[in-house]
């Protein structure tokens, strides 16, 4: 249930962060692997493959902030 949950809130995130950019096809990725990385631009994916496939960069493993960001 928390994880069903857990992925609603990340995909409605996800497609807020990404509205303005063309539909994307991130069927390659793995939505189990839980692998929480932070973007550049300071937003939390669910894994690398996913944070790639919306086209951001990396920032530092784990959920945002990352340590010694302002």
């Amino acid at each position: 249930m928390k994880f069903a949950l857990l992925m609603l809130v990340f995909l409605a995130i996800a497609t807020d962060n990404v509205s303005s950019q063309t539909c994307r096809d991130c069927r390659h990725c793995d939505f189990t692997t839980r692998q929480y990385v932070c973007s550049s631009c300071g937003v939390t994916y669910y894994n690398e493959c996913l944070m790639h496939c919306y086209g951001q960069n990396y920032g530092c493993g784990g959920v945002c902030p990352c340590r010694g960001s302002p």
